[in-house]
């Protein structure tokens, strides 16, 4: 049986090393059976879960088109299109996650995070 543990530690060490195309690749893996494995040891894949699950196999897109524009395989163009698609799916999963809180303090969390990031440039 595959041991949860060793799936989180090998996640932990390519989240830390270089972002390559082979890293995300092994990384996009990794997330989705550490997600199935806990996804059998719980209740059915909610709507957070399911936004969460879309947003990877789009990062992990977006890294193969960025390292074919860097090797000037493909414009810019593709690049842009490839952003847009993981903004969206972030846009998504963050809109579902704040529609399932609970509490005031957690909106509040979600808020923050959100001003947060518009004062980042």
């Amino acid at each position: 049986m595959i041991d949860i543990n060793e799936i989180e530690n090998t996640i932990a060490e390519l989240e830390n090393s270089s972002t390559t195309f082979a890293n995300c690749q092994k990384l996009a893996n990794l997330y989705i059976v550490k997600e199935h494995l806990q996804n059998n040891n719980s209740s059915a894949p909610n709507e957070v879960v399911k936004e969460y699950k879309d947003i990877l196999p789009m990062y992990s897109r977006y890294c193969e088109i960025k390292r074919k524009y860097q090797d000037k395989e493909i414009t810019e163009d593709a690049v842009i299109n490839a952003m847009y698609d993981v903004s969206t799916e972030i846009k998504e999963f963050i809109r579902i996650l704040y529609a399932n809180v609970d509490t005031q303090g957690e909106k509040q969390i979600l808020t923050n995070m959100i001003a947060e990031l518009k004062t980042l440039y």
